[in-house]
């Protein structure tokens, strides 16, 4: 197949602006093993990146003749009847996992020609060509992980590959994991490991956007679903997204040839991804653990807004200017009633000191009657006595 009508940019943003720019470098060195429950989008997320690269084998052969594309099948056997082709990807689409062997990994060996044991006779692949392995087996998620952690165990992650691995040695298992990509599609994450020979390699959860349920973006989403109807249409910005693709994939390109070996890119892009999920998964609100916090009202995994962005709430709209009417209304009085307003003021002011000055009268008449004495006479007596009359 040579045609399809979905690109990079018809991925979720996390996919297109934070991941792929940085694993489409490592597509022409390592296969990508995907597994998960049918439905997430691994096939056309497997065309997607099959196309990507195959344009960019295309555009360094210079050769007008040449389309990019992929061959999908459901056995190796598949594979051997047409010569290998770089631009073209070979991608197992779900075999019968008891007919492909882990200890043969020539599949998903991209860095040099070989060939892969099949059948009847060996199929043939050439060096840099992608190759894609996707199954349905992966174990239930058994553990439980906080909404901000952006990684899981060693244990954990050898858990979910029970189901696919059984049966093989543990040698085998750790030298496929050392040639592939490996994408993990459980029920509560994606789970990616880069390539690696180590049990302790760093796993990748990442739970944003929910990719793990399902990689397309909706803007896409019908032209795919015209595509498997047997139309092939394309959206309105089909050009300019495959532009800005090739844009994408050269930065990449240009960034590992400036390391200096792929471990070292590796190495990197652990680190890029791992900075990039901790800055996101720093904006989650975690669960409340107060008792009193009904489950219905907690707002767990919500982005939190940046600071000064929440209502106070004591607005409750936003501030409208009055118009022009509304203003009149509390204008300041005009200049011939200034003197008026002054006067009555002078008066409200003298009468308050008069009123200051009864109240204080009254005070010290209330403290002289404080310091009368009885001295049980009568008041003509009291009086007499004043006058000095009697004693």
């Amino acid at each position: 197949m040579t045609d399809f009508p979905l690109t990079t940019f018809s991925l979720k943003p996390f996919l297109h602006s934070v991941l792929l720019p940085h694993l489409y470098p490592l597509l022409t060195n390592f296969g990508v093993l995907l597994l998960g429950c049918p439905g997430v989008g691994k096939t056309p997320f497997v065309i997607i990146m099959s196309m990507a690269v195959g344009r960019r084998h295309v555009r360094q052969c210079g050769s007008e003749g040449l389309k990019p594309g992929w061959r999908r099948a459901k056995s190796l056997d598949n594979f051997r009847h047409k010569a290998p082709q770089v631009q073209e990807a070979l991608f197992l689409d779900d075999p019968c996992r008891s007919k492909v062997s882990m200890a043969d990994k020539s599949f998903l060996t991209c860095d040099e020609d070989g060939t892969v044991k099949s059948r009847y006779n060996d199929t043939k692949m050439l060096r840099n060509q992608m190759r894609a392995y996707a199954s349905n087996d992966l174990a239930e998620e058994r553990f439980e992980c906080g909404p901000r952690e952006t990684v899981i165990s060693e244990e954990n992650f050898f858990s979910l590959l029970g189901d696919f691995f059984a049966g093989d040695k543990e040698k085998d298992v750790l030298a496929v994991l050392k040639r592939s990509i490996v994408f993990m599609f459980g029920n509560r994450a994606l789970y990616l490991l880069l390539p690696s020979e180590r049990r302790d390699a760093v796993v990748h959860r990442i739970a944003m956007e929910d990719v793990h349920l399902d990689l397309l973006d909706a803007r896409d989403k019908p032209f795919y679903g015209k595509y498997k109807a047997g139309i092939l249409e394309s959206g309105p910005n089909f050009d300019v997204d495959l532009q800005r693709e090739e844009a994408l994939l050269e930065r990449g390109f240009t960034k590992m040839a400036e390391l200096e070996n792929v471990k070292d890119y590796v190495a990197f892009v652990n680190d890029e991804l791992q900075g990039k999920l901790l800055f996101q998964n720093a904006h989650i609100v975690p669960p409340s653990s107060s008792p009193s916090t009904s489950e219905d009202n907690m707002d767990a995994g919500r982005p939190v807004p940046p600071i000064g962005t929440l209502p106070s709430g004591r607005r409750r709209r936003a501030f409208v200017y009055p118009d022009r009417q509304l203003r009149a209304r509390f204008s300041p009085p005009p200049s011939e009633n200034l003197e008026e307003l002054a006067q009555d003021a002078e008066a409200a002011t003298l009468h308050d000191q008069e009123g200051e000055a009864d109240a204080e009268m009254m005070a010290e008449e209330l403290r002289a009657g404080e310091d009368v004495i009885d001295t049980g006479l009568s008041a003509d007596e009291d009086a007499a006595a004043d006058m000095g009359l009697i004693d």
